[in-house]
């Protein structure tokens, strides 16, 4: 059964969110009559009163989160290394601890048992999606949050993300001017995570712009788990269509792709090119080294966390939405198109 919210109490005692919420911190006053009426409407439905909302004034547990679903992602994502010991390092320098949440995407009740049981002071969240249910809950909440990531309607949000779009775009011009006119774009599942689609956006303006053609059957999407790479890089190499580069979002999978072409006789950068959209250590690591766009995910962290505790002492924010640039790092997986334009596997 769904948790009664305080937007449910709100409805049933005829008022608004923000009068609910002076009512249970006593932060603000409210009438008696309508203090009685928020109260029937608390034990009709049974709602259990945000802890941490109601001695916000008086109480800090001293702990910040940060929601990370890990099993949804896999285990070997180093650049989610980085952006949990970059934000774990930020917040201890300012006197807080830290507590990783891995709570799966969909579980939004365990995230709001947390939250309501003043577990942390604030939350930054990760893997943001376009219509991301854990932000309507925490707005709802009026729990205090930020965004490493961004939605599709960012209003009154607070995020720093990486320029998804702009980071493709850069990528698949790269490969363009290397001669590359067949170009896969591989993103990551589920295709309404923010980065994928803002890249596939990017990847598309870059063709467009080249007076190339776009072909669905070189767009995928491929779960970030061990071994998706591999599998995916095979069936378009098995599918009819030519290809002598692909741009992806995900370190693992590109080093699973690049070591798949090798299996498979593909030289790289000879006969195939590729670029990942991460540049986690895992890029200096494959043979040859991956060329990689940067993510920037410590600069990301340090800046969520900064956001976050300014939002806690009730300190202005110079930008409440920061959008950084993404850098292209060359390596050894880039280079020349092949005379024969594209590789296209042995049936």
């Amino acid at each position: 059964m769904p948790m009664v919210t305080i937007r449910d109490v709100a409805l049933k005692a005829g008022v608004s969110k923000t009068t609910v919420s002076h009512a249970l911190s006593g932060r603000r006053p409210v009438a008696e009559e309508t203090r009685a009426r928020i109260a029937r409407a608390i034990d009709e439905l049974g709602y259990q009163p945000n802890s941490t909302a109601q001695s916000l004034a008086t109480r800090r547990t001293g702990i910040l989160g940060m929601v990370y679903p890990l099993p949804e992602l896999g285990g070997s994502d180093l650049a989610a290394v980085e952006f949990i010991f970059s934000a774990a390092d930020r917040m201890a320098s300012a006197g807080y601890k830290f507590l990783l949440l891995t709570t799966a995407y969909e579980d939004t009740q365990e995230l709001l048992k947390v939250v309501r049981g003043g577990h942390v002071d604030g939350l930054i969240l990760m893997e943001i999606r376009l219509a991301d249910e854990r932000v309507r809950m925490l707005r709802e909440e009026g729990f205090p949050f930020v965004m490493i990531g961004r939605c599709r309607s960012n209003a009154g949000l607070d995020y720093v993300d990486i320029d998804a779009s702009s980071a493709i775009y850069e990528g698949t011009k790269h490969l363009i001017g290397l001669g590359h006119k067949r170009i896969a774009f591989i993103g990551i599942s589920p295709w309404d995570f923010g980065y994928t689609q803002r890249g596939l956006l990017g990847y598309k303006k870059a063709l467009r712009d080249a007076g190339l053609s776009y072909d669905n059957i070189l767009v995928r999407a491929c779960p970030y788990r061990e071994g998706q790479g591999r599998k995916l890089i095979k069936e378009l190499l098995g599918a009819s269509r030519p290809f002598s580069a692909v741009i992806t979002c995900g370190d693992l999978t590109a080093a699973e792709i690049t070591g798949a072409l090798r299996e498979e006789g593909v030289k790289v950068p000879d006969d195939m090119s590729v670029i990942s959209f991460g540049n986690s250590p895992l890029c200096t690591f494959t043979i040859p080294p991956l060329t990689a766009l940067t993510t920037r995910a410590r600069e990301m962290s340090e800046i969520a966390v900064d956001m976050l505790i300014r939002k806690l002492r009730g300190e202005s924010l110079k930008r409440h939405q920061v959008l950084l640039r993404p850098e292209l790092v060359i390596r050894g997986t880039t280079g020349p198109a092949p005379h024969d334009v594209a590789y296209q596997a042995v049936q």
